[in-house]
C-alpha cells in the first residue's frame, strides 16, 4: 500500500463504525455506490474516514425512498439543487402515501359504522324507524350487460376517490341502488335507477343527493336478490296498513355481500322507503 496503513479501517471495522452489515456494504460496492480506498496486498479492503460520509449520504437517500440508482447518480453529480429536487420529489410522493392512508382509514372507519348500525336495526320484518339526513353519491344505471354494471360501479368509486380528495368526504366499502318512488309504487323493484354510495355529508356537485330526514320503513332482505319482489310486497303492505304514504325512492344497502359470504342465501341488504303519514281526512 502506497499509504500508512493505520490512515485506514479494515472492512468490518468499517462496516461496524457505519452500523450496516458486510452483505450491505458489498451490494452498494456491486452497484457503484462505493469502492474501497486502498486494497492490501493481501486482498483486504481498506475505507477511509471521509467514506463514512458517502455511507451517511447513502442511508440519507435510501431513508427518503431513493433508489439505488438515483443514489448513484447523485453521489456522481451532488449539488444542492439536485438535493433540493430530490427531496421535492420524495415529499410529493410522501403526501400521496399519506392521501392513500387517510383514505384507506377513512373507508375503514365508515364501513365499521355502516356494519354497526346495520346490525342494531337489523330486522327481516318491515318496521318503522326515524333517520337522520343521509347523503348520496349517484352514478345513473343504465341497463347493460354484467360488464357495463361493474364499470357503472368502478366510475362510482372514482367519483368517490375524487371526492374524497377535494372534500375530505368519507364513504364506506357497502354501496348501493336507489329504486325510484314510481316503480315502487308500481310494483317494479328490479330497475335500477341509480348505483349509490353514502358519504358523509353533503357537497356541491350534481351527483350528490341529499335524503331528508324523517321516517322510513326498513326491512332486510335476505337471499338472492332476484327474490326481492317477495320483500318489497311486504313493505308495501306494511306501509298500506299503517296508513302510510310513500315519499320518495328506495334505497338498497348492502349488508351481507360477497366480502363477508361466499353463499349467496346469506346475502342480506336493507331496504328503506321513505314514508309520512296518510293526511287525516275531515
Amino acid at each position: 500500500m502506497n499509504d500508512d496503513i493505520n490512515k485506514y479501517m479494515t472492512n468490518k471495522e468499517f462496516t461496524d463504525l457505519c452500523n450496516i452489515t458486510k452483505n450491505t456494504l458489498v451490494w452498494y460496492q456491486k452497484k457503484g455506490l462505493i469502492k474501497p480506498k486502498q486494497i492490501g496486498e493481501n486482498g483486504y479492503h481498506y475505507y477511509s474516514s471521509e467514506q463514512y460520509f458517502d455511507i451517511d449520504l447513502i442511508k440519507s437517500l435510501k431513508w427518503t425512498d431513493t433508489s439505488l440508482e438515483a443514489c448513484k447518480d447523485y453521489m456522481n453529480n451532488r449539488s444542492i439543487n439536485d438535493f433540493i429536487d430530490i427531496l421535492l420529489e420524495q415529499q410529493a410522493q410522501i403526501q400521496e402515501k399519506l392521501y392513500s392512508f387517510m383514505y384507506q382509514k377513512s373507508v375503514i372507519d365508515r364501513t365499521i359504522m355502516a356494519y354497526t348500525a346495520m346490525k342494531y336495526r337489523y330486522n327481516e320484518n318491515p318496521n318503522l324507524i326515524t333517520l337522520k339526513p343521509q347523503y348520496l353519491l349517484a352514478e345513473k344505471y343504465q341497463e347493460g350487460t354484467p360488464i357495463q354494471h361493474l364499470e357503472t360501479l368502478q366510475e362510482l368509486f372514482n367519483l368517490f376517490r375524487r371526492c374524497y380528495k377535494t372534500y375530505g368526504v368519507s364513504s364506506s366499502m357497502l354501496n348501493g341502488v336507489l329504486i325510484s318512488k314510481e316503480d315502487v309504487s308500481s310494483h317494479v323493484f328490479n330497475k335500477v335507477s341509480y348505483l349509490l354510495l353514502k358519504i358523509s355529508a353533503s357537497i356541491p356537485i350534481e351527483d350528490c343527493i341529499t335524503v331528508r330526514a324523517g321516517k322510513f320503513v326498513s326491512c332486510f332482505h335476505k337471499g338472492k336478490i332476484e327474490e326481492i319482489s317477495k320483500t318489497y310486497e311486504s313493505m308495501l303492505d306494511f306501509i298500506d296498513k299503517n296508513n302510510l304514504l310513500i315519499d320518495g325512492d328506495a334505497i338498497e344497502s348492502d349488508f351481507i355481500n360477497h366480502l363477508t359470504s361466499n353463499n349467496e342465501d346469506d346475502f342480506s341488504r336493507e331496504i328503506l322507503i321513505p314514508v309520512i303519514s296518510k293526511p287525516v281526512r275531515r
